[in-house]
């Protein structure tokens, strides 16, 4: 009887210890816990992470978007008031009375009279008196020169390319009758002319130039002076290196920020840069130029990512500089930097995250086996109770007390022994 009634208990228990077992494994164990709790950790890591990446990239290129709209914009509008400060200077000069007046008499030329009848004059003009003129325009010349940045010489010569007034003494005299500055303004026909940025043939490796003239015409009041009665030209020259390309430096660049500048009627492009400028080549202008229509509004105001003529990442403002007024020039602006700077902060992130998930890593590593043990401790308790139960040791008692689960199923379990005890003392009994 006693015999029947333990044959369920012993077919039954080997197959729960064995089961046990298996479930109760402490690296089978461990190494779950491990993955479970490392995934969530990398998942955690990767979700703030990527919020976090995202977040800084996007603010990243709106703040970078933003400066380059603002730069190019305030470049564009500085250039345009910078020539328009050229072109009041010559005009001030050319359109004065007292200049016009004086250089008339100067030149034995007055209002309204021919240079034959002038020359025929009977009472020509003092040596004294002219020696005199000369020094007054001469100073005159001299503080509209001294009070701006970069202006080499100011000249006035008559309209047969005579040098009579300059502010550099060994100009005095000399002909410009064959310069392309002098004949560009002398035929301008509203009056004013901008010789574009070029170098001196006579010094291919000096700096670059711009040339600024006005007639000097008694009639100021059309559009179209007219060429008989032209007394002569006001012709500014300006030294692009000290105005223009500081005026485009003068802005954060960073290691890579640049300017590149177009002059289409010479068809040479400046690349400005945080420290020198330099010639540079066109690539730029033709990525820019060549992109879908989304990128170039109607006014040729654009914002382009794309890769440079180096390979490298770039995002530029395109804009385009025309003078709707006076001289015409068409010159093209780009204000670029290098994705690769402005992601810079973004790679000191990902390296915080990087060591923030390695700390992370290693704490739930220490986290999970410490888990573990608190799990296959008391499940390896139990199982040597159930293998001692097994072979018929109904003696054998639980060496620990929880409150958890486990410890409810070592209670009922430690019940369930007592009973099969109890019930054995009464089979014997009987």
């Amino acid at each position: 009887m006693a015999r029947a009634s333990s044959y369920p208990m012993n077919y039954c228990m080997p197959k729960i210890i064995s089961s046990l077992k298996a479930c109760i494994f402490f690296k089978e164990l461990k190494g779950r816990l491990m993955v479970a709790l490392t995934l969530i950790a990398l998942l955690s890591i990767l979700g703030f992470g990527l919020a976090a990446y995202l977040s800084e990239r996007g603010a990243l290129m709106e703040n970078l978007r933003a400066d380059l709209t603002s730069t190019a914009d305030f470049k564009k509008m500085q250039i345009i008031d910078w020539l328009n400060q050229c072109i009041a200077d010559v005009r001030m000069v050319a359109i004065n009375k007292s200049n016009r007046d004086n250089l008339s008499k100067l030149m034995g030329v007055e209002d309204g009279l021919s240079l034959h009848q002038a020359q025929n004059k009977e009472t020509p003009l003092d040596p004294r008196a002219m020696t005199m003129m000369t020094a007054m325009l001469t100073n005159n010349l001299l503080s509209l020169q001294q009070s701006r940045v970069g202006y080499a010489r100011i000249v006035v010569a008559d309209k047969t390319g005579r040098i009579r007034i300059t502010t550099d003494a060994m100009l005095y005299g000399q002909s410009m009758a064959t310069d392309v500055a002098f004949l560009g303004t002398l035929h301008a026909k509203n009056g004013a002319y901008i010789q574009d940025i070029h170098r001196d043939p006579k010094d291919p490796s000096g700096p670059y130039w711009m040339n600024v003239g006005y007639i000097i015409n008694p009639d100021l009041s059309i559009d179209n002076p007219d060429p008989a009665k032209t007394i002569g030209i006001v012709l500014i020259t300006i030294n692009v290196n000290e105005t223009l390309f500081p005026l485009l430096r003068s802005w954060h660049m960073g290691n890579t920020g640049e300017i590149f500048l177009h002059n289409a009627q010479n068809d040479i492009t400046f690349a400005v840069g945080p420290e020198q400028s330099h010639l540079a080549d066109s690539s730029i202008f033709t990525v820019i130029e060549s992109a879908p229509a989304q990128f170039i509004d109607d006014e040729a105001e654009s914002m382009l990512e794309t890769v440079d003529d180096k390979g490298t990442p770039i995002l530029a403002a395109y804009r385009h500089i025309a003078q709707e007024e006076g001289p015409r020039l068409d010159w093209k602006l780009v204000v670029k930097k290098d994705l690769r700077e402005i992601y810079a902060p973004l790679y000191k992130l990902l390296t915080h995250i990087a060591l923030i998930a390695i700390a992370l890593l290693g704490v739930t590593t220490l986290a999970s086996v410490l888990i573990a043990r608190t799990l296959s401790q008391p499940l390896a308790e139990l199982v040597r109770v159930m293998q001692s139960v097994a072979l018929g040791n109904l003696k054998t008692k639980i060496d620990f007390t929880r409150n958890d689960e486990i410890g409810q199923l070592a209670t009922a379990f430690q019940e369930m022994i007592r009973a099969l005890e109890k019930h054995q003392l009464e089979l014997e009994d009987a």
